[in-house]
């Protein structure tokens, strides 16, 4: 059902905020980020909180964005999302992103 309302199919009802009458259009994006692997706790941590003890440890990564906003992400969603990119579209696209100053 899901896949049919996306593809604009408005024979089945919708449920939530998106209503029979709404049509969903196709997206993607882009963005090139800068992360390294952290556990969820090591996360909350670095960020002042104290780690949930009746959550998992998760592994993952602590990303930070072109605005230095940092995150985290689950492990298998971040390497579902990114790649690692190669020292020559790093040589390519860094001097259009970033000043001088910032590490590659």
């Amino acid at each position: 059902m899901f896949d049919t309302i996306l593809d604009g199919d408005l024979s089945q009802p919708a449920h939530g905020p998106a209503a029979a009458t709404d049509v969903f259009k196709s997206y993607i994006g882009a963005k090139i980020i800068k992360a390294r692997p952290m556990t969820k706790d090591d996360f909350a941590r670095m960020k002042g909180g104290i780690p949930d003890p009746n959550e998992e440890n998760a592994e993952g990564y602590l990303v930070e964005y072109p605005d230095n906003y940092l995150s985290w992400s689950p492990k298998n969603v971040f390497e579902e999302a990114y790649r690692e990119i190669s020292r020559g579209e790093k040589d390519l696209i860094w001097p259009m992103l970033y000043d001088a100053t910032t590490t590659v």
